[in-house]
């Protein structure tokens, strides 16, 4: 798919007041900080996965072998893979320093009316970042904040194998 193509699948633009991410008297600063921090990261990590997809795409033809394209791609594809692997780490860093915005009842009711697959993920992520392991992804999580991202340990395994 090209990116052209990609871009019409989009959903409409829309806008919105830059109040929302200001204070107010029931919501303090850092609660919109936070959920501004968020926004940020997803759009990243969108980004980040569609440029991945998009190697994938762009690969030699034929089997993987040594030759010039092949370990560009590859490198490539490891080098993006290691930048999201790093916004996983910064995501689980940012909420372990934002348990008051998290437990504040504004964002508290955000996250009361998730859906099913989203709450799980929440937690999930709620969880690893404050280096819990509740559940089979919480302790993927935490296993790649630890030791994957951006360490280059040449004694640790393929955290994906």
């Amino acid at each position: 798919m090209t990116w052209q193509e990609e871009c019409a699948l989009l959903a409409r633009l829309e806008t919105f007041d830059p109040a929302a991410f200001r204070e107010s008297d029931d919501v303090p600063q850092a609660v919109c900080n936070f959920v501004l921090a968020l926004a940020v990261i997803y759009n990243d990590f969108k980004d980040a996965i569609y440029a991945h997809v998009v190697l994938g795409s762009a690969k030699p033809d034929g089997s993987i072998r040594r030759t010039r394209a092949w370990g560009a791609n590859v490198g490539a594809q490891g080098h993006v893979q290691r930048a999201i692997l790093g916004m996983i780490h910064e995501l689980l860093r940012l909420i372990e320093k934002s348990q008051a915005q998290i437990e504040h009842p504004t964002f508290a009711s955000v996250v009361q009316r998730l859906n099913s697959p989203a709450l799980t993920a929440w937690q999930a992520l709620a969880a690893a970042g404050t280096g819990r392991e509740s559940d089979a992804l919480s302790k993927r999580l935490v296993r790649f904040r630890n030791s994957v991202a951006f360490h280059y340990e040449p004694t640790s395994s393929h955290p994906l194998g």
